[in-house]
């Protein structure tokens, strides 16, 4: 998958930013706890302090009996922050180096531990066997917070993931070697093909960074052991990850810690020639200068790549490549190292960033500043309806509300002879201007929803019959929510397949069986009216009068509906 992401997104080298702390770069070198001549002899009994704490007999030393490169040794480490991760308050747990062989891994995982902070590492030294006593502490935190409103499933979070995969990377063409949500590394002459897998640590699991890296490595350990070929059975093998975190949502900086690891592990474990990880967030923002593989590049960067007329400013070039980071979730990427490196010799880095620089200056012009649009009807306003949704907005929580007001006297959105029904009515007087006011509004606003009331559903029903579903599209709308329908009788649905957009809209007419407003058979000839015209239309009905349902499960019906 992101190969081109990674592809895409080039990483940057150390840096003293707050956000961007300092990778964590390992070596042969030892961590300056240790005395030097530690990689190359055993130490003295007793040689450093603070001793070994007294623990229980039924205590087992977790060892490194002898050098495990590559997966082995990712399988070892995993299975470490797997004990800790369980062991109660103050209670330690003893890691034995039995070999000069095994001495480089037990230091650098010395020095991982070190920096994930979240344990009390002592290191002590006792016949030939090198010892740290690791006792968990609550030292390393997160801002994140879990909620009601937090908790997801997985499905929920991959469906979103998935989403974000399809519109951007697909659609938008971000990354030419993604095929479809499940499918990447597709354009490369020397590599199939191969599945993206897809993972999630939940809110309703825990925000602890210990147990979030821990799901991290388990999933980078099946993608190791699947491969990236088909496998014997001929079931193509794992082109890629994402792993999600939603519980880091709101913590930028605490992300970029966490991940900030990844590279060292790999690199601890021999992985680092075969695997690389890259950063998603739904905050993300770009670094000022080189932090390191992962990250996006830096402005000034980009600002080289990118060529477009009229020229670029250097706030729409940031925002482009912050644009090509914010899944929405954090995110975690895995790609194969081979398939990157491929891909980056492949490509026209200008032609790459500049292609992605104009879809996010496409995008931009769409950008949504409220969800959901709402007219009311015929002697309303938008206050007053408000207060008919607040039941439906209580069930929509986080999504934005903006509600219109007709501009005839009465509220009306179009002037009627006395005693006149819009169903029945020949002329709608004022339509122009009710019309170029919903314009306006849609093209300031960018909903993904309408609802429309009454004579407030009967203009939307009407705009569709005389322009077709690319007034709606053109402006982000996805949905249309009418109420009391009656036909707009001025402006018949046509009968063909005029509407190019026709199926990229849906609309959902809520009808009343006891409405004698605008009584149901008028919504009836609405509906096939527009169902001839190839719309998908949803009824849901009820055996309620000319309002908008107030009944709860009618509410959530349609709020399911919305999201």
């Amino acid at each position: 998958m992101s190969m081109r992401l990674i592809i895409l997104l080039l990483s940057l080298a150390a840096s003293d930013c707050i956000l961007f702390p300092t990778p964590l770069r390992l070596s042969s070198r030892i961590p300056s706890s240790f005395p030097k001549q530690s990689l190359l002899t055993s130490l003295r009994p007793g040689s450093l302090t603070p001793p070994l704490p007294q623990t229980s007999s039924s205590t087992k030393p977790f060892q490194f009996t002898k050098s495990r490169p590559g997966i082995e040794a990712l399988k070892r480490f995993t299975q470490l922050l797997s004990q800790i991760s369980t062991l109660p308050p103050l209670q330690p747990l003893l890691i034995e180096d039995k070999s000069d062989d095994a001495r480089l891994q037990f230091l650098q995982t010395y020095e991982i531990l070190d920096q994930l902070d979240c344990c009390d590492a002592k290191y002590h030294t006792s016949g030939k066997s090198d010892v740290i006593s690791l006792t968990v502490t609550p030292t390393i935190t997160t801002t994140a917070t879990i909620t009601n409103e937090d908790k997801v499933t997985e499905d929920e979070v991959t469906a979103k993931i998935k989403d974000w995969v399809n519109l951007n990377l697909v659609t938008r063409n971000l990354c030419p070697y993604t095929a479809s949500p499940t499918v990447s590394s597709t354009n490369l002459e020397k590599f199939s093909p191969g599945r993206i897998l897809y993972g999630t640590h939940t809110t309703t699991t825990s925000s602890s960074p210990l147990l979030v890296l821990l799901s991290q490595l388990k999933i980078i350990l099946e993608m190791l052991e699947t491969g990236d070929e088909k496998t014997s059975k001929g079931n193509p093998g794992i082109s890629s990850i994402l792993h999600s975190a939603p519980c880091y949502d709101d913590d930028f900086q605490g992300w970029c810690q966490l991940f900030n690891l990844l590279p060292a592990i790999l690199e601890s474990s021999n992985l680092d020639k075969d695997l690389c990880v890259v950063n998603f967030h739904p905050r993300y923002s770009l670094p000022p200068r080189f932090i390191g593989f992962g990250h996006m590049h830096t402005l000034s960067k980009l600002k080289r790549w990118i060529k477009a007329s009229p020229e670029p400013n250097d706030d729409d070039i940031a925002a482009s490549g912050e644009f090509q980071r914010q899944m929405p979730h954090s995110t975690l990427n895995v790609l194969w190292a081979k398939h990157m490196e491929e891909g980056e010799n492949d490509r026209d880095s200008s032609e790459l960033y500049t292609n992605n620089y104009l879809r996010y200056m496409e995008q931009k012009k769409n950008v949504r500043v409220v969800d959901v649009l709402a007219l009311h009807g015929k002697g309303g306003s938008g206050e007053q309806f408000q207060s008919k949704l607040e039941k439906l907005e209580s069930l929509t929580s986080g999504t934005s509300y903006k509600y219109l007001t007709a501009p005839f006297d009465g509220g009306q959105w179009w002037k009627l002879k006395p005693g006149e029904r819009s169903f029945e009515a020949t002329v709608y007087d004022g339509f122009e201007e009710s019309v170029e006011m919903l314009k306006a509004s849609l093209e300031q606003n960018k909903p993904r929803v309408i609802i429309g009331h009454s004579q407030g559903g009967i203009l939307l029903a009407a705009v569709l019959s005389l322009c077709g579903a690319d007034a709606f599209r053109e402006n982000g709308v996805e949905l249309l929510i009418l109420n009391g329908l009656a036909n707009p009788n001025p402006y018949p649905f046509k009968r063909s397949g005029w509407n190019k957009k026709v199926k990229e809209l849906k609309v959902v007419v809520v009808r009343g069986e006891s409405d004698t407003m605008n009584p149901p058979e008028q919504a009836d000839k609405c509906i096939e009216g527009m169902k001839e015209a190839g719309f998908e239309v949803v009824v849901v009905g009820h055996v309620g009068g000319h309002a908008f349902p107030q009944e709860e499960t009618l509410l959530r019906e349609i709020s399911n509906i919305m999201q």
